[in-house]
């Protein structure tokens, strides 16, 4: 069976056929091509715009609206065409239209498209104003001659992209704008005065009624700063009378250094005098006592500017006197250890003031000997943050890291025999889920289950089909529930019809056990469809059936009473299928009978086993009644009443004049119970008179026309003219 579908696109939004968005095909009409309808409406109001010039860019071919906003471009062979829609005093519209089939069987069906297009008038204004902090003044100024960008948020709306530039008090409008439309309002780095600048965000706004302004104010550019670092300091020689010095790599913010600048001994603030050098780029620190104290450590902190607004944290130590290259620092007391996150926080007491930094250490239980992990560059420091996925055992239930602290200074390391250890076991978890179940969703396995009571975890599901030996990984997920990626007969093997399930919680230490774990089994075979029903709804078959577990799809088949056997018409994923009348009623059938069979990624039901329902076709409508003829100058109007019961699509009307000796069918098929026919059309001056009959008719035949009344018209006499 092939599958054929029309569709159509556009570049934003694009409204089909029919009030409810969708396209209509009944497939009714064998064609290989299609006829492409435009709507076009303002936006705003809902009317018809006539003169819209329509334009394809395929064979570069024009048309314009009519005065209801149509157009139609009649027989375009299946493929992609791109339109563009213009009109003075609205936007431009580009939009495209993909045409290709949908039929049953091997017949061309490409059904006709109406695709309804707004179009939105010009003529709104969005106006702002930019600004920018002088690095001197440090007042805000307008920044003039700076490039704005609008990008309408409609791509379908050309040109989708407009820049002005400011005026010399930073302010800029842009006009003409398409109503309704949201926009988003972009300024690009820029150059003022040597110094880069830029607008951290970009603004949205939406555009009002065409005639209407937006003014959306100041916007700010900010500074754009780079980087710096110290490149040089003297705090490795320092003795009483030594003027500390710190050199960095780019001029620095005299009055950020002067007032940032700290200088602690212990937790015991000391009174300094801090100076930048000419080149601002040095800075030189002297205790206001005159001297420092010896064999003491101290600690210089705080935030200092470069030129350009950008900012670096200084933190570096000292100590005072020649005594600390001869002694190695004691240990630290009070080591601790506890897990937070993905961390282990790790802190102690600090014991020595010797100590300009510490050295941490980790081994676990599958090693020999203690690796270095980090060095910490302070002795002021009495706490840090590891991160442990890197210190587990492999494949391992459990593992235990062992933690030491060493102080250090320019003498060495803390005695490491002498150090106290800290240790902390990491463990696999063997919480379980609950609740785990599986269903068919289409053709795809829809899993879901209930986390843990306790614990934080993801979670690792496994499959395994009765063709497998063993359980393999399918996925990891951090969410409780599960569609898989792949349609399921990706997983099976021939001959499988069930695939069990398991999902396992994990974490950094290691995950459940795989054994313990209940199973949730999805079953793929198939049963018979019950509950299938077929019934007359007014112009379709309409057949019905019970939604069946496990079942991806339907496949509807028929049989009429002159077919052998049974022919498949189509398949759905819903509980019933409508079927044209007409498009399967043929001379001389009485009755059509269906099944219906459910399908999935491993089987499919048997056709003989499915349960048979058939409609007996009713017979043609009754004869009407009541049938009445006027004549009025050369109009003959006829009325006539429709049969009280059974189904009618409409009528034929037959005549018979003075001349003739049999009725004959006129081409007027009436579908209400009255039709005005000119006398000229159907007669000749030798007639006297002219005689009508009117047949009902459905998808299942005519009425009687041997048992039908006619109704004859007196042509001798005519009706004087008022």
């Amino acid at each position: 069976m092939l599958k054929k579908v029309i569709s159509c696109t556009a570049c934003a939004t694009l409204f089909f056929a029919c009030s409810d968005g969708s396209i209509i095909n009944v497939n009714d009409e064998a064609k290989d091509k299609a006829n492409i309808s435009f709507l076009v409406l303002d936006s705003y109001s809902g009317e018809a715009i006539d003169s819209v010039e329509i334009y394809r860019s395929k064979d570069s071919k024009t048309n314009l609206t009519d005065s209801l906003g149509y157009s139609v471009w009649k027989k375009n062979a299946i493929g992609n065409y791109v339109f563009e829609l213009s009109k003075e005093g609205y936007a431009t519209i580009r939009t495209s239209v993909d045409v290709v089939e949908e039929g049953l069987g091997d017949v061309a069906r490409v059904p006709d498209v109406t695709a309804t297009v707004p179009m939105y008038k010009l003529g709104a204004e969005v106006n702002g104003t930019i600004l920018y902090t002088d690095k001197e003044t440090k007042n805000k100024v307008p920044a003039a001659d700076v490039t704005v960008i609008i990008t309408n948020l409609n791509r379908s709306i050309i040109p989708n992209e407009m820049s002005v530039k400011t005026d010399k008090n930073g302010n800029y409008s842009f006009s003409q704008l398409p109503e309704a439309s949201s926009f988003l309002i972009t300024v690009p780095q820029t150059s003022i005065d040597g110094n880069k600048y830029e607008v951290i965000s970009s603004t949205s706004v939406p555009a009002q009624r065409a005639g209407a302004t937006v003014d959306l104010g100041v916007q700010n550019l900010t500074l754009v700063t780079s980087d710096f670092s110290l490149v040089n300091s003297n705090t490795n020689k320092i003795d009483t009378n030594t003027t500390v010095t710190l050199s960095f790599s780019t001029i620095l913010d005299k009055d950020s250094v002067i007032k940032n600048i700290k200088v602690l001994k212990g937790n015991i603030s000391v009174l300094t005098q801090v100076s930048l050098s000419t080149d601002n780029k040095t800075i030189s620190i002297k205790p206001f006592s005159g001297s420092w104290e010896d064999n003491k450590n101290y600690t210089i902190s705080g935030a200092v500017y470069s030129s350009n607004g950008s900012y670096l944290n200084v933190n570096k130590s000292f100590t005072v006197g020649g005594t600390t290259t001869t002694r190695k620092p004691g240990q630290i007391d009070e080591l601790k250890v506890e897990l937070d996150g993905s961390y282990l926080d790790i802190s102690w007491t600090r014991k020595d003031s010797l100590a300009t930094g510490y050295s941490i250490y980790y081994k676990n239980d599958s090693m020999s000997n203690y690796l270095m992990y980090t060095k910490l560059s302070s002795g002021n420091y009495t706490s840090t943050s590891i991160s442990y996925s890197n210190l587990l055992n492999d494949d391992a239930e459990t593992t235990t890291v062992n933690i030491i602290v060493l102080p250090y200074n320019k003498a060495g390391e803390a005695d490491a025999k002498r150090a106290e250890s800290v240790s902390y076991t990491f463990a696999a978890p063997t919480a379980q889920v609950s609740n785990l179940s599986v269903e068919l969703n289409g053709s795809y396995a829809y899993i879901d289950w209930d986390a843990p009571t306790t614990g934080s975890y993801d979670y690792r599901i496994y499959y395994k089909t009765p063709s497998m030996d063993e359980y393999v990984v399918l996925t990891t997920t951090i969410s409780t529930y599960y569609e898989t990626n792949y349609t399921i007969s990706n997983y099976l093997e021939s001959g499988d019809e069930s695939i069990p399930f398991k999902v396992v919680p994990y974490d950094d230490f290691g995950e459940s056990s795989l054994s313990k774990a209940v199973a949730a089994t999805l079953s793929l075979a198939i049963d018979v469809v019950a509950g299938v029903a077929a019934e007359i709804d007014g112009s379709y078959f309409k057949v019905s059936w019970n939604n069946l577990a496990n079942a991806s799809y339907y496949y509807v088949y028929y049989k009429t009473s002159s077919m052998t056997s049974y022919s498949r018409t189509t398949s759905t994923s819903s509980l019933y299928k409508n079927f044209l009348i007409s498009s399967y009623v043929e001379n001389g059938d009485t009755s059509i009978s269906f099944k219906v069979i459910a399908s999935n990624a491993a089987n499919e039901g048997v056709l003989a086993d499915a349960e048979e329902v058939t409609i007996e076709y009713p017979s043609g409508p009754e004869v009407i009644t009541g049938m009445t003829a006027e004549l009025d100058v050369n109009v003959i109007a006829l009325n006539w009443s429709a049969p009280e019961t059974g189904i009618v699509k409409g009528y034929y009307l037959y005549y018979k004049t003075s001349s003739m000796t049999d009725y004959l069918r006129s081409s007027s098929n009436p579908t209400t119970t009255s039709v005005n026919i000119n006398k000229a059309l159907y007669t000749e001056t030798t007639d006297t008179d002219i005689s009508f009959k009117v047949t009902a008719y459905n998808d299942f035949g005519e009425s009687s026309i041997d048992d039908t009344d006619p109704v004859t018209v007196d042509l001798s006499t005519t009706p004087d003219p008022l």
